[in-house]
């Protein structure tokens, strides 16, 4: 998600083939899942593969691109729910991803509507980080209890 576009992604039945044979072949699979599931574009070919290697790879190591690439693939399999839920938890632990993340799903959605269900919460999550610190907006002002008054 940093600045790899994911929409565009050469040859990649020859990557799969050559990571499934590395897969078979190395002595450290989980990082061949991880680097399957950040290089797999986010598109509806071979998608339960990639998801299930997704999955994998981010019990693995749930690094910031993967955390919010999973989303958007749960949304291309119609699974809004989970999608939703694993984009807050995405937003929660990545804050400073969020304005990349909504930029790639805004260009996503554009060919993948599906995806387009994951806008509003991350323009939520970055309209709320552009806010000053204590910010709440709607809440009712709070005041610190008067140490005259007995109220502690």
């Amino acid at each position: 998600w940093r600045d790899i576009d994911t929409t565009q992604q050469a040859s990649w039945p020859e990557v799969h083939s050559r990571l499934s044979q590395l897969y078979g072949e190395s002595l450290f699979p989980h990082y061949v899942q991880l680097y399957y599931a950040l290089a797999a574009p986010i598109s509806p070919d071979n998608l339960e593969e990639k998801l299930a290697i997704t999955a994998d790879s981010l019990l693995f190591s749930p690094v910031d691109r993967l955390v919010f690439k999973y989303p958007a693939l749960l949304a291309l399999a119609g699974r809004q729910d989970e999608a939703q839920q694993m984009l807050q938890l995405a937003i929660l632990a990545y804050p400073a991803r969020v304005p990349a993340a909504l930029r790639q799903i805004r260009l996503l959605a554009d060919k993948y509507p599906e995806i387009r269900t994951l806008e509003a919460p991350l323009e939520k999550a970055e309209a709320a980080a552009k806010q000053p610190p204590g910010f709440n907006a709607g809440a009712a002002p709070q005041t610190p209890p008067s140490p005259v008054s007995g109220n502690r």
